[in-house]
This record gives C-alpha cells, structure tokens and sequence, in this order.
C-alpha cells in the first residue's frame, strides 16, 4: 500500500517483497516456517503489488507470507 515507509524514511515497495522473498530462496537457512516449499517465484507487477507463484493451492500460504521477514 502507498505511503508505507521503512524506519530511516524511505518508501517500502514491491521490490523490497521480492528482495525479501529471493534472499529466502538463496539463502534457505533463512527459511523458518517451510515457505520454500510453496513460494515458487515472486513478481513485482507495480510498486505496490507484487504476484506469488505456488505449488499448489493451500490456504495457509497467506499467513506463512505475512511471516517472512
């Protein structure tokens, strides 16, 4: 959403999820709660939405996104 800033002042965006979720991928240490295992791939698709590509539906995909940090 716009308007979401990081602690220094600048803006948290789309980007900032897809790094997050790739630096996950390289580094599966990082990988806490299994999410490896269901996020296949992240797209930014603007500034403020970004798309998750999964393995297969499940419905606590959501909540194991909300968690990555």
């Amino acid at each position: 959403r716009k308007g979401v800033k990081w602690s220094d002042g600048q803006a948290f965006t789309a980007d900032d999820v897809v790094y997050s979720f790739n630096l996950v991928k390289e580094k599966p240490e990082l990988d806490q709660s299994g999410i490896n295992s269901w996020v296949t791939g992240v797209e930014k698709v603007n500034d403020y939405q970004v798309k998750f590509r999964l393995s297969e539906a499940n419905s606590n995909v959501p909540y194991e996104i909300a968690k990555v940090p």
